[in-house]
């Protein structure tokens, strides 16, 4: 999440203060981007500690769950597999700013 994280909030802070007077421009820029940020902090349980294994058994932990989530089965599961393998923050409407 961290590159779509930055490029959100460059293409905001950036629309934000073309469009505002800096003071504006940064509260506006908090409160847009405020739930996107938090929602993207929102790991499923277990998330950090898969993704750092330690050890032979969190590597293989880690292997399985990757060849799991990008298999065929996986896939066709639907809604079961995208509960567990899915971004934390998938969507924020972004503004229109006008072009100077």
């Amino acid at each position: 999440m961290s590159t779509s994280l930055a490029l959100t909030g460059a293409y905001v802070l950036a629309g934000e203060l073309a469009a505002h007077p800096h003071r504006t421009a940064f509260a506006r820029y908090e409160a847009l981007m405020r739930p996107y940020v938090n929602q993207a902090r929102r790991l499923p349980p277990g998330t950090p500690r898969i993704l750092n294994p330690r050890g032979r058994t969190g590597l293989a932990a880690m292997n399985t769950a990757l060849r799991i989530a990008g298999s065929p089965a996986a896939a066709r599961l639907g809604d079961l597999a995208s509960r567990f393998f899915t971004l934390p923050a998938d969507a924020i409407d972004l503004l229109s700013y006008p072009l100077r």
